[in-house]
């Protein structure tokens, strides 16, 4: 089954290929390819040491909060 572009509209799993924005970028992305944070591969390749930068903050201010 192909839509008039020639293309077959079904992913590789067998869902329907739907686009998205990601949250970052706002590029249409294949669902499939959306990944946790609602960001596409790209931006999330680009941006994984600022997410571990924050987590590990994050963690580092809660350790120094707790009384002791």
């Amino acid at each position: 089954m192909t839509d008039p572009t020639g293309e077959s509209p079904t992913s590789h799993e067998g869902e329907i290929m739907t686009k998205e924005p990601c949250h970052i970028c706002r590029r249409p992305t294949p669902t499939a390819q959306i990944h946790t944070f609602g960001a596409c591969r790209r931006c999330l390749t680009r941006n994984v040491a600022k997410i571990k930068a924050r987590r590990a903050a994050t963690v580092k201010t809660r350790f120094h909060l707790t009384p002791a």
